[in-house]
C-alpha cells in the first residue's frame, strides 16, 4: 500500500536534506524519514518548481540560493 506524506512532512525532509551538517549522508535522512533516495530526490524537484510551499527560513529553494544534495 502506498504511504501519502502530508506538505509538511515532505518540507521537513526536504529543509533537512538541504540544510544538513557537512558529514551527514542522504541515507541517514532517507532511513530517518522512511522513504526512497527517488522519493527525496522528486520532493526536491517539487519543491524548486514551486509543487511543494516554499520553505520558510530565508527561501533556502530560491534561483539565487539553490542547493543540490550530495552524498
Amino acid at each position: 500500500m502506498r504511504t501519502i506524506h502530508n506538505q509538511s512532512f515532505k518540507k521537513q525532509a526536504v529543509e533537512k536534506a538541504l540544510n544538513r551538517a557537512h558529514g551527514i549522508m542522504l541515507n541517514e535522512i532517507i532511513n530517518e524519514f522512511g522513504i526512497s533516495r527517488s522519493t527525496l530526490y522528486k520532493w526536491i524537484r517539487d519543491a524548486r518548481d514551486n509543487k511543494l510551499e516554499r520553505i520558510r527560513d530565508g527561501g533556502i529553494l530560491n534561483s539565487h540560493n539553490e542547493k543540490r544534495p550530495q552524498d
